[in-house]
């Protein structure tokens, strides 16, 4: 079964921008990209340093379950991911 692994970092990316625009105030200043390794994809998410404590929740609620849905959708297009934050 071939997996398309490219239409998965894009599914991904798509997803990771919809959930943060509708949790913070300054959308236009999101940035979503991603960098491919050898094993694994980095998803980098930059938002405006006035939003970054509705990405990142209480005791890093937020960002937490973006990695564990990101994480299951990885695995779907046999991907391993991992989601930074920078301001």
């Amino acid at each position: 079964l071939q997996v398309d692994q490219h239409g998965g970092r894009a599914t991904i990316l798509e997803f990771i921008q919809k959930v943060c625009q509708s949790m913070i105030d300054k959308p236009d200043y999101l940035s979503v990209s991603y960098q491919v390794g050898e094993q694994t994809t980095q998803f980098v998410i930059e938002v405006h340093k006035d939003d970054m404590g509705k990405l990142i929740g209480k005791n890093g609620q937020n960002i937490g379950s973006i990695r564990t849905l990101v994480t299951n959708i990885a695995t779907k297009y046999q991907l391993r991911a991992v989601v930074l934050v920078e301001e």
